[in-house]
């Protein structure tokens, strides 16, 4: 009956019966909707008539009245037309039109807030980012038309439904649920946290095409209710799944189809997904750095993993925590599952669990003091999941000590004999050791560690000395000396070393191809390196971030090989040092460069910037700098978002700038004084 309602009301154009109708949700057919065409369509044909006649002085006036009542129709069928097409529906073209054109985010979010708004009348097509979209339609209970919603230009759908309660959802429910079903992802890049703590949903995703996503990190964290089959998901581009399933105490489906072969982070993945007990056997996690707490309180899982690769785990060998008393409960230290800060990096899962059981019993550990175990990740990746002991393999070959020195062949001997207080590192002739990676990550003296002896050792065959000394809070010992020639990655060597601050100009870093991070975190470090050949270096991210009182020279530098230069000196807050000599052509990313180095305002107008993509905040809140850029080719910057945000005293020219490519320009300049007058250059509305 409310069809046959609304239908006549069409037919009679009845514009207020019309909206109340469907304001009520009554479904508009395409019977209804042809009605309204051909309604209008017939005043379209005597539209240009009518208003010729109104102007012809010499008709007569019951004319004028029949020819202004013809108007009238013809405006209310042309209203009429125009409700409809709001409403989501056009006969001939079957897509939706006159629809209220979405500007930016924060107009959606506004009109998610507003339940009076029908979410079918709108056009998001200039809308790209959804993250924590929902967070601001907590109260929303009306969803109706939501499924006509086209999320094809979608790439960042982060935390979109993080603490949404799906039940409290009145109105429009399954268009909802019909839209998120079938919603179009094939563009999106970020997934994280996107149904962060949703309790209650499980809806079937099975369908989605999610080849472009790369971070899943958190995405069903805290959706307990969530377990749908997702096993045809192709996730090949995928590079984080850290929490992943973390307390999705629900789920329980098969992944074995997954293609993880790119994921570098799984840290807490599985933690708390008390149901999960599926075969993930086959997963190629070769390329798996970070596993932390990965089964962590997955009670039922019981899953054979031994053809696991973990060669490329950094962080097993990592952090360590002090054992908890309640962790001693085990009379067979065989069946503690890591224990024990042995969490080699070059081994297999298998071979790692021979480490684990290579003991009888307590009484029994030769290199291991259980009242001062210190715990490596790797330990934190089965902790709480309950495994099937296997019978017990032979203990570790640890090296002897012939003539005055123990030689350890291999990283994990290595690491068994630097972490025994018995040893002292003067009495290790590492010459054989390539990978140093990680060695003293989180060391320190008051955790028991004596440096003294280290600073003689042989590294002249060492190529990878990343994360070596990660978090160690107090390197006293001089390495000046050490022959790092050979060395291609120092990734975070001294990152988050707060205290670091030893002399390295002796070093020749000619082979070093990795540098990103380097001295991330490295609060006092302030020396001259100003000498380093950096000639084959490709990556040199956040090296210098965080590192407050760092001013030396580095203007010598030959970086023509550096790619990445995203977040070099963020924060480098006394940083002011020529820089325009530097050939930057190869730089594709400059984000944040600058971002916070309050007293740079050295020159930089001779770089070559013509193959950087990213300059976001580049120059966000950099306090002094104010230097001429205006010859810069920035045609093919894609992001300059927040660039020069609160760059108070920035008040260059830069008409001359080709931003045609550029696709983000938000708060570009944040709070300049010059604001208004270079929104106005580029056409920034």
């Amino acid at each position: 009956m409310s069809q046959e309602n609304l239908l006549n009301a069409v037919i009679s154009s009845n514009i207020d019966e019309i909206v109340n109708l469907l304001k009520s949700g009554v479904e508009v057919t395409k019977d209804i909707v042809s009605e309204a065409d051909k309604t209008l369509k017939e005043f379209e044909k005597q539209s240009k008539k009518n208003k010729a006649l109104l102007n012809d002085t010499t008709i007569e006036h019951t004319n004028q009245y029949r020819i202004y009542k013809m108007l009238f129709l013809y405006m209310k069928g042309y209203e009429l037309k125009s409700i409809l097409t709001t409403y989501g529906y056009n006969v001939e073209s079957k897509q939706i039109e006159n629809k209220q054109k979405v500007k930016n985010k924060k107009d959606l979010i506004k009109m998610l807030k507003d339940d009076t708004v029908y979410l079918g009348s709108l056009d998001i097509s200039k809308i790209d980012d959804f993250s924590e979209l929902f967070k601001s339609a907590k109260k929303r209970k009306d969803f109706k038309g939501i499924d006509l919603w086209d999320t094809k230009h979608v790439k960042d759908m982060s935390y979109m439904f993080a603490g949404f309660d799906f039940k409290k959802v009145k109105e429009g429910s399954d268009d909802l649920y019909n839209w998120i079903k079938n919603l179009d992802v094939s563009n999106v890049e970020n997934m994280a946290g996107m149904f962060f703590g949703a309790k209650s949903f499980n809806q079937d995703i099975s369908g989605w095409n999610v080849s472009s996503v790369k971070y899943f990190d958190s995405m069903f964290s805290g959706a307990l209710s969530f377990n749908q089959n997702i096993n045809n998901w192709d996730v090949s581009s995928a590079v984080r799944m850290n929490s992943m399933f973390r307390h999705a105490e629900s789920f329980n489906q098969p992944l074995d189809k997954w293609n993880v072969s790119n994921v570098s982070l799984m840290g807490f993945m599985f933690y708390g997904a008390v149901s999960f007990n599926q075969d993930i056997s086959m997963w190629d996690t070769t390329n798996v750095e970070y596993m932390r707490r990965m089964f962590d309180g997955a009670l039922s899982f019981n899953q054979n993993i031994d053809n696991w690769n973990i060669s490329s785990l950094l962080t097993n060998i990592g952090h360590r925590e002090e054992l908890e008393t309640n962790y001693y409960e085990n009379e067979d230290v065989y069946c503690m599952y890591g224990y024990h800060h042995i969490a080699p990096k070059d081994i297999t899962i298998n071979e790692y669990k021979k480490v684990v059981y290579g003991f009888d019993n307590k009484t029994n550990l030769k290199y291991y003091k259980p009242e001062k175990t210190e715990l490596w990740d790797n330990y934190f990746m089965f902790k709480y999941a309950q495994f099937d002991c296997p019978a017990k393999p032979k203990w570790l070959d640890i090296p002897e000590k012939k003539d005055g020195k123990y030689k350890p062949v291999t990283r994990l001997q290595l690491f068994a004999l630097v972490y025994d207080e018995d040893v002292a590192l003067a009495d290790i002739d590492i010459s054989e050791i390539t990978d140093l990676s990680g060695l003293f990550y989180s060391s320190s003296i008051s955790k028991g560690i004596d440096f003294t002896g280290a600073d003689g050792w042989d590294t002249a065959h060492v190529k990878d000395m990343s994360y070596m000394f990660y978090k160690a809070t107090d390197v006293v010992f001089d390495i000046n000396n050490w022959n790092v020639s050979n060395v291609e990655n120092m990734e975070r060597m001294f990152s988050k070393s707060r205290y670091f601050n030893k002399p390295l100009h002796k070093w020749d870093t000619a082979n070093v191809k990795n540098m990103s991070y380097m001295f991330a975190g490295c609060e006092q470090f302030h020396q001259d390196i100003s000498n380093w050949n950096v000639s084959n270096v490709e990556n040199m991210e956040g090296m210098f971030y965080g590192c407050r009182f760092f001013n030396y020279p580095l203007n010598s530098w030959d970086v023509s090989k550096v790619t990445n230069m995203s977040k070099m000196f963020k924060q480098a807050y006394y940083f002011n040092q020529p820089l325009d000599k530097w050939d930057v052509s190869k730089v594709t990313n400059m984000s944040e460069m600058f971002m916070q180095v309050y007293h740079f305002n050295q020159p930089l107008d001779k770089w070559d910037v013509s193959n950087v993509k990213n300059m976001e905040g580049m120059f966000y809140n950099t306090g002094s700098f104010n230097q001429p850029l205006n010859s810069w080719n920035v045609s093919n910057v894609e992001n300059m978002h927040a660039m020069f945000a609160y760059s108070k005293h920035f008040n260059q020219p830069l008409d001359k700038w080709d931003v045609s490519n550029v696709k983000n320009m938000e708060n570009m300049f944040g709070s300049s004084e010059k604001t208004k007058e270079y929104m106005k250059i580029f056409g920034i509305k």
